[in-house]
């Protein structure tokens, strides 16, 4: 009787502890697709690409366990269909997320576009195009925009930071622009201020890392070229090798 009782029990064991897993993915599923209908549903504004991201990266554990065919000993939990239900539904959403929000802050930039024009007015003599428009208007964290050379990049920043200061989003000296070399450099901080009529720290990489080095340490090196490839081959023996 006690072995019968036994087997009866531990029955009734698997079966909870099923319908226990089946029970928290379901909830854990449907979080998730609560968060994502959240954020998209959280602003008529821009919506954070940042945090979109970080969404969609705290959700990779989960999205590994429902892309899959889910776990043959859930079939038979009490949950399992609504668990399915589930499975698609963040499947699709999860999928389809990052091109929601793009739609969703495109469509913004639409609905800005008159207003910034109105704002930005005429950039170095002439009016931007609607691309040059939204490169402007869009927040982002980081935006990367591709383009060739003559195409206007250098006046869509200088429309960038016309917009910035016009809107009073920041103040001259929270801008920092950045250049490859000295010369243009020289012709983009020239060129800001005709157009903004305020000073704006245009620099170098070299030089915007040399004046941190001089800021934190107190001292201002010397960068030098001679002996630059000897250098490093020099410091990697020394610190892998200990010679």
């Amino acid at each position: 009787m006690k072995f019968f009782d036994r087997i009866v029990q531990s029955h009734k064991r698997k079966i909870e502890e099923r319908n226990a897993n089946c029970q928290a993915l379901l909830e854990k599923t449907v979080f998730t697709i609560d968060e994502m209908d959240s954020f998209l549903m959280s602003s008529e504004d821009f919506l954070d690409l940042r945090q979109s991201n970080f969404i969609l990266e705290n959700q990779a554990k989960l999205r590994n366990i429902l892309v899959k065919p889910l776990d043959k000993k859930l079939k038979r939990a009490v949950a399992y269909r609504k668990l399915l239900a589930a499975q698609s539904n963040y499947n699709q959403k999860s999928t389809s997320f990052q091109r929601y929000v793009s739609e969703h802050n495109e469509l913004v930039a639409q609905k800005k576009l008159t207003d910034a024009y109105n704002v930005v007015g005429n950039v170095e003599g002439r009016k931007l195009d609607s691309q040059q428009m939204m490169c402007i208007l869009k927040e982002a964290h980081s935006h990367l925009v591709i383009a060739g050379a003559g195409t206007g990049k250098t006046t869509t920043i200088i429309g960038k930071i016309k917009f910035l200061l016009k809107k009073k989003l920041c103040e001259p000296n929270d801008i920092l622009v950045l250049s490859f070399t000295n010369a243009s450099a020289t012709e983009m901080r020239e060129r800001i201020q005709k157009e903004v009529e305020h000073f704006i720290e245009a620099s170098t990489f070299h030089k915007l890392g040399l004046n941190i080095i001089k800021s934190c340490e107190g001292v201002v090196v010397r960068v030098l070229s001679r002996g630059f490839v000897q250098f490093p081959k020099k410091y990697f023996f020394e610190i892998v090798f200990n010679t």
